[in-house]
């Protein structure tokens, strides 16, 4: 089981704050999950996310935080777990199916 560590700085401006909630914005979700893909995607760049066995949200994200994503990849089993913390808590836990990219 292959495990590493990245860094992912939430952004302090996006459109969607304004929306989420005024006055007292959080990330959203399913924004915090896209950016947890990419990041994920410039780490193993031979890897393909086909589907998202399951997320749970636990704490709020807030725009300019600074989250560490632990990642442990099974390749094995094409299994990636994400726990993505933020300010020392438990912000989300996710799992993913993968494939191998076929790059040629």
């Amino acid at each position: 089981m292959d495990k590493i560590n990245l860094e992912l700085a939430i952004p302090e401006v996006h459109p969607c704050y304004s929306d989420h909630f005024p006055g007292n914005p959080l990330v959203p979700g399913a924004l915090l999950l896209q950016w947890i893909f990419n990041k994920i995607q410039t780490a193993y760049l031979n890897v393909v996310i086909t589907e998202v066995k399951s997320a749970k949200f636990y704490s709020a994200v807030r725009p300019g935080d600074s989250c560490n994503l632990e990642i442990c990849y099974a390749a094995e089993i094409s299994i990636l777990s994400v726990d993505c913390m933020s300010n020392s808590r438990l912000a989300c836990r996710c799992k993913m199916i993968v494939r191998e990219n076929e790059i040629g």
